[in-house]
């Protein structure tokens, strides 16, 4: 985040950083711990962790319609979103996607292989946003946004809305203790 700092204050432009948004972002999710994902005590998931690739796409896709204190602060703040992800790190994963991926993964949803509504959603627009992204990326990383998605929607992430929120109530009930997030 400094670093970022730095260079904004220096004249780099906040378009400059998207393609390394990208790849941190696309990074954040192919080290992500899947176990996290059956962990009801920890606020964030899966789910939480797509959202540091379609954050960086709108970034990217508002820069050009803001002005530049703006587009810096959005900047920043991707850079912060995705450095605040680094507890959830685990051993980085690197699937070999085909080529076709995001066709095949919006075929999962159309065929109703991925049963969870929420879960659905995120992996249509997490697919569209890596490869957006990746079309802005060197060719020897622009595998990466795709190789992220295609592992999320391979780790068969789930939504606990209510095994989280049970286990939440006991522990205010019992121990007095509120739900554990990053920040």
């Amino acid at each position: 985040e400094k670093l970022v700092v730095g260079l904004l204050h220096e004249g780099v432009a906040p378009a400059a950083f998207i393609g390394v948004l990208a790849l941190a972002a696309a990074e954040r999710m192919l080290r992500f711990d899947p176990d996290h994902d059956r962990t009801v005590a920890l606020e964030h998931n899966w789910l939480d962790v797509t959202h540091l690739l379609t954050f960086v796409d709108a970034v990217h896709r508002a820069l050009p319609r803001v002005d530049h204190p703006t587009a810096a602060r959005l900047v920043l703040q991707a850079s912060w979103f995705i450095a605040m992800h680094k507890a959830l790190d685990g051993t980085r994963e690197l699937p070999l996607p085909p080529a076709d991926a995001r066709a095949q993964l919006e075929a999962l949803v159309h065929d109703d292989l991925v049963p969870i509504p929420i879960v659905a959603v995120h992996v249509l627009k997490t697919a569209r946003a890596a490869e957006r992204l990746s079309a802005r990326l060197p060719p020897a990383v622009a595998h990466l946004p795709m190789a992220a998605t295609w592992r999320f929607v391979h780790s068969a992430p789930r939504q606990r809305w209510i095994g989280k929120r049970v286990f939440e109530a006991v522990q205010l009930v019992t121990e007095g203790r509120t739900p554990g997030r990053l920040v």
